[in-house]
């Protein structure tokens, strides 16, 4: 590595976590059922012993049972329930599954680095969402004001994506483009062969490593 370039998001306009595969109908998005309310008796605000453990226990693995971390924190299951509950009613803790890129109609990540005058960066979030092929977009305080993320079935697609960009934000000009050959990390995950997850990231000391 000969140089970093960093970029500060200040407003995240489309949260990746919210992007869909649509390979459900609507009818059957319905019947998904929400996620379980705290507990009327549940305290409003999570104590910080288990707002800690919860985030630890569900960074490495966001599928573990209320039991197993109840068995590896010492804290009694209910308090957990709770405060899983608590922290996802209010926006804190938001769980999400993504999917291996391969095994995905949308194969191709690239990102844009976009610069829009500030009137088209106000409305920037209801015009790209009108583009399906966008994942994440995000204001920046950098030379580039508006940082976009996509999923392409081929790298072919690139212009015409651009194409759609374009007619979204008539404005916005390119200022650089960034087509991802290898995702090494993605939610605290070694990505393997095959863009397959190969285990949670630590550091040698055995502290989280966050993106």
């Amino acid at each position: 590595m000969r140089a970093i370039r960093s970029h500060l998001l200040s407003e995240t306009l489309i949260h990746d976590r919210d992007w869909r595969l649509h390979a459900l109908e609507p009818a059957e998005v319905e019947r998904i059922p929400l996620p379980a309310p705290p507990r009327q008796r549940a305290a409003t605000r999570v104590p910080d012993d288990v707002d800690g453990a919860i985030m630890r226990e569900l960074w490495v693995d966001g599928r573990a049972q209320v039991s197993d971390m109840s068995e590896r924190t010492g804290i009694a299951p209910q308090r957990l329930a709770d405060g899983i509950a608590t922290l996802r009613g209010s926006g804190a803790l938001a769980l999400r599954t993504d999917i291996a890129r391969e095994a995905s109609d949308w194969p191709v990540n690239a990102w844009y680095f976009i610069s829009a005058p500030g009137r088209t960066v106000l409305t920037a979030g209801r015009s790209i969402a009108t583009v399906p092929q966008v994942r994440f977009a995000a204001t920046s305080a950098s030379w580039c004001n508006l940082i976009v993320s996509v999923g392409l079935s081929h790298i072919s697609e690139l212009s015409r994506f651009e194409a759609d960009l374009e007619r979204a934000l008539p404005d916005a000009a390119v200022g650089d483009r960034s087509v991802v050959l290898r995702t090494v990390k993605h939610m605290n995950q070694r990505i393997g062969a095959h863009s397959r997850a190969s285990g949670s990231v630590q550091s040698s000391q055995g502290v989280l490593i966050n993106e």
